[in-house]
């Protein structure tokens, strides 16, 4: 059974003139921790990480990796930036196969994501660090479990 988890990156730096270069804070860097060993515990260790080519849905997605021992396979997408195009986000990773994929990445795009998979029945707005776990079922995606730091 495949499984895909959507998590939005922990909390950041305020906003600057360059959003991409923004970076988690420590709080954030608990934040994403947490979820982590929440992750562990439900035996979910992502063979495949992507995020966002901004720099704290790239920390999120290293902080990740570290605890489940997958920090060098993670691979940036531009499609996971906040301002995507959603549908393409989830075309393409659809058609990763992996059994478990996480995806770090950001508000709004993560909300839009999980409305998709999950064809139009589940909305969340991600808190920071938040993660939303689902499972490919017979007829498309179910949220399992949604995970708070």
């Amino acid at each position: 059974m495949r499984t895909v988890i959507l998590m939005r990156h922990g909390q950041a730096e305020p906003y600057q003139t360059d959003d991409a270069a923004r970076r988690l804070t420590s709080k954030g860097i608990a934040e994403v921790q947490s979820v982590a060993e929440q992750l562990l515990a439900l035996d979910l260790q992502p063979g495949k990480i992507l995020a966002s080519t901004y720099q704290r849905a790239l920390q999120t997605a290293e902080l990740i990796g570290g605890v489940t021992g997958k920090s060098s396979e993670i691979e940036q997408e531009a499609l996971f930036a906040p301002e995507a195009d959603p549908r393409l986000a989830v075309d393409y990773l659809e058609a990763i196969e992996a059994k478990t994929t996480l995806v770090a990445c950001h508000m709004p795009i993560v909300s839009y994501m999980l409305l998709l998979l999950s064809q139009g029945q589940v909305q969340w707005s991600f808190p920071t660090a938040g993660a939303a776990v689902l499972v490919a079922r017979d007829q498309g995606w179910h949220v399992l479990k949604t995970l708070q730091p």
